[in-house]
């Protein structure tokens, strides 16, 4: 590293001129870490002074983009139908959330409704927002000489891209097999860990492990994670009962693409002026004038 970097308290002046909407707080400046961030904001083409200390980052003023922001929908005891493809909806609106989705995350538990044990290849359950949609459970262990599917008793689980594990076929990943049950307790203990979502998109009614898996939550990425939420469940066969308890969404949110590019102007333009600033200080040292001024 060259010398005038190796302190971290060589401070700078960093002189820019932008045009920024009136009062906006386009974000900070975090640098040496005995020293607060410093807020960029501004108004119409504002002149910007900052004495800061190296090393620079610049960071978004409102999350410290990328920032991961949950919002949860909790004690819902929301009644399934059994045996009906009517099933239910919970449609929460989510606001005060930043920036657009980067990558998303779901968690979803559903229990048994009464004293008799659920059946988990009955459900199918979907989520959409704007133009995005997924499928997250699809007659799970639904397969080619089962068209029943898995009778564990409830999901407590997490839904991510970043899973290792289909969920569709969660049994072979938890028991070794498709047949032994992933609990002998009574009541039998639900579903529970991280899985990717299901994604096939086939007819509940026809689907098969080996049916095509098209969605997944990264359908949502780049939208706007305010609005309406629709999480749909529907139970399609008869006998053991089911509720929707609860479920959460988990954003991993980046600024905008304006608000990103603005950010990307004004540190490029901040770093054309500390480079050309330390270039200056290294030709006045080379020459052994001793000068270190501006």
């Amino acid at each position: 590293m060259n010398a005038p970097f190796a302190s971290a308290a060589a401070r700078l002046a960093l002189l820019a001129l932008v045009a920024l909407p009136a009062q906006a707080q386009l974000g900070t400046f975090n640098h040496a870490p005995d020293s607060a961030p410093v807020a960029l904001t501004g108004g119409a083409s504002s002149e910007l002074l900052l004495d800061v200390d190296l090393p620079l980052e610049v960071r978004h003023a409102e999350t410290g983009f990328p920032a991961t922001l949950s919002r949860s929908f909790n004690s819902l005891s929301l009644a399934i139908p059994d045996n009906s493809a009517a099933g239910v909806a919970h449609a929460p609106v989510v606001s005060g959330v930043p920036g657009v989705i980067q990558s998303l995350q779901l968690n979803l538990t559903v229990s048994p409704r009464g004293s008799e044990p659920m059946f988990n290849g009955d459900l199918f359950v979907t989520l959409s927002h704007e133009s995005g949609y997924a499928v997250l459970l699809n007659r799970v262990g639904r397969r080619d000489g089962s068209t029943l599917g898995y009778g564990d008793n409830g999901f407590s689980i997490t839904l991510s891209d970043l899973a290792a594990a289909d969920v569709h076929t969660y049994r072979t990943t938890v028991t070794g097999n498709e047949l032994t049950p992933i609990s002998t307790a009574n009541p039998a203990a639900p579903l529970t860990g991280n899985w990717q979502t299901d994604g096939r998109t086939a007819d509940p009614g026809t689907v098969l492990t080996s049916s095509p898996r098209i969605t997944t939550l990264g359908t949502f990425a780049g939208l706007n994670p305010n609005g309406e939420w629709t999480l749909f469940i529907s139970d399609l066969s008869g006998g053991g009962l089911a509720q929707l308890d609860s479920w959460s969404l988990e954003f991993t949110v980046v600024p905008e693409p304006e608000s990103a590019a603005m950010l990307s102007a004004v540190a490029l333009l901040g770093g054309a002026i500390l480079h050309r600033r330390v270039s200056n200080r290294e030709r006045r040292r080379n020459r052994g004038d001793g000068s270190c001024g501006k």
